[in-house]
C-alpha cells in the first residue's frame, strides 16, 4: 500500500468519524440517555478534535440536552490538574498554568478571535437561560480564581501580591467580587483575558442589552446575572448596560456606582476603549468576527463611562425615582460642568440642561 493510498484511507475514516459524531449528537431528541452517555465519554476519554467539534456542534444538544451539554463543555475548557513529581511551589504553579491553558481555561481555537458569536454560549442564555448563566459563571469565576492564585504567588517573581476584594451592596446582602484593571475589561475582544471567557463575557453584554431592549425588569436582571459572580468583569458588563440604557437602568446599577474601585476600574476602561478594537487577519479569515467587533465599538457605553452616569443620578430626577445618590467618594457638586459625550447621542431628559454640574473631590 502506497503512502498516497493510506492518506486517502486516513480522510476517509476522519469524514466517516465525522458523520457518525453528528449522527450521535442529532439524535438527542430521541435518545436523551444515550448522547449523555456520550458526551461523558467523549469529555473523559475523547481525543482533542473529537472535542472540539461536539462543542461546535452544540444546537442540537442546547435544544434537547443543556445541563448535559453545559457540564461536558466545563469538563473540556477546565481540566483537572495531573498529578506530577513534587517541585518547588512556585514551579509547580507555573507548570500547572502551562499545561491547562491560560489562567485554567483551555483556548480552542474555535473562540478566536473572541466574539459574541463564538461558541454556544448567545445561544444557550437565550434557549436556558440558567444554564447559559451557569457556564459563564464558572468560567469566568475559576480564570479570576486563577488569577487570585497568579497574583499571590507568580512564577518568577519574588514577592507575591495579595489581592483585595470589590465589596458590592446588592439586594440581596454584599458580595465579593476580585480582579483589578485588566481583569475588569476581559469583556473587551481586545483584552488580555482567555479567548474563550472573552466571548463569554461579549455573549452576556449582547444578550442583557436585548433582554433590556424587550422590557425585562434591569433591576431584576443585574441580581439575577451577579448571584452567582465573583469577577469584578461581569460588574462592567453590567455597568456597561446601564451606560447604554441610563433611563431605565439607574435603580439597578446603583450599588455598582456606589463603588469607588468599580469608579477607577471603569475610568481606565473608558479610556482604553477609545482605540476601538484593532484586527490581526492579514488573510481575511475572520473578517465577519472583526466586521461585527467594529460595530459594537460604535455602542453608547464605549464613549461613556461611570461618570456621565453619576450625573444622571444627580440630575434626571424626572426618570429616577430612587432613594437620594451621592457621588462615590463624597464628591461635592460645582457649577459649570457638560456631560461627556463623542456625539453617539445624549442622556434622556438631559438635553435641556446648558450649565451642567461637575464632580470635585
Amino acid at each position: 500500500m502506497t503512502t498516497g493510498m493510506i492518506h486517502i484511507l486516513s480522510d476517509e475514516l476522519s469524514a466517516c468519524r465525522d458523520r457518525l459524531r453528528k449522527i450521535v449528537i442529532h439524535s438527542a431528541d430521541v435518545l436523551p440517555e444515550e448522547v449523555s452517555i456520550y458526551l461523558k465519554e467523549v469529555a473523559q476519554y475523547g481525543y482533542w478534535d473529537a472535542k472540539q467539534a461536539v462543542l461546535a456542534e452544540y444546537r442540537p444538544l442546547v435544544d434537547y440536552l443543556p445541563k448535559a451539554y453545559v457540564d461536558f463543555a466545563l469538563d473540556v475548557l477546565i481540566p483537572q490538574p495531573r498529578r506530577r513529581r513534587p517541585t518547588s511551589p512556585r514551579r509547580r504553579t507555573y507548570e500547572r498554568e502551562d499545561r491547562l491553558g491560560k489562567l485554567g481555561i483551555e483556548d480552542y481555537r474555535q473562540f478566536y478571535p473572541p466574539s459574541h458569536i463564538q461558541g454556544p454560549f448567545l445561544y444557550l442564555l437565550h434557549k436556558h437561560e440558567e444554564e447559559g448563566l451557569r457556564l459563564i459563571h464558572t468560567l469566568v469565576n475559576t480564570a479570576v480564581q486563577r488569577w487570585r492564585q497568579r497574583e499571590q504567588n507568580p512564577p518568577y517573581d519574588d514577592d507575591g501580591r495579595t489581592p483585595l476584594p470589590v465589596m458590592i451592596d446588592l439586594p440581596s446582602g454584599s458580595q465579593e467580587f476580585w480582579g483589578n484593571e485588566q481583569v475588569y475589561y476581559w469583556y473587551r475582544p481586545n483584552s488580555a483575558g482567555p479567548h474563550a471567557v472573552v466571548s463569554a463575557l461579549m455573549a452576556l453584554e449582547v444578550w442583557m442589552e436585548q433582554q433590556v431592549e424587550a422590557g425585562r425588569d434591569p433591576e431584576a436582571l443585574f441580581q439575577q446575572v451577579l448571584t452567582g459572580s465573583h469577577c469584578v468583569a461581569v460588574l462592567g458588563v453590567c455597568l456597561g448596560i446601564a451606560l447604554a440604557y441610563p433611563d431605565k437602568c439607574l435603580q439597578g446599577a446603583l450599588p455598582l456606582v456606589s463603588s469607588s474601585s468599580i469608579w477607577r476600574m471603569d475610568v481606565r476602561r473608558a479610556a482604553t476603549d477609545m482605540m476601538r478594537s484593532f484586527s490581526i487577519d492579514p488573510l481575511g479569515r475572520h473578517r465577519h468576527i472583526y466586521a461585527l467587533q467594529a460595530e459594537r465599538d460604535k455602542r453608547p457605553q464605549r464613549s461613556r463611562d461611570v461618570r456621565c452616569l453619576a450625573m444622571c443620578y444627580v440630575l434626571a430626577g424626572s426618570f429616577y425615582r430612587g432613594p437620594p445618590v451621592s457621588v462615590s467618594g463624597g464628591a461635592r457638586i460645582s457649577r459649570g460642568y457638560r456631560l461627556p459625550s463623542r456625539g453617539d447621542g445624549k442622556f434622556p431628559d438631559l438635553g435641556r440642561y446648558r450649565k451642567l454640574p461637575t464632580a470635585t473631590g
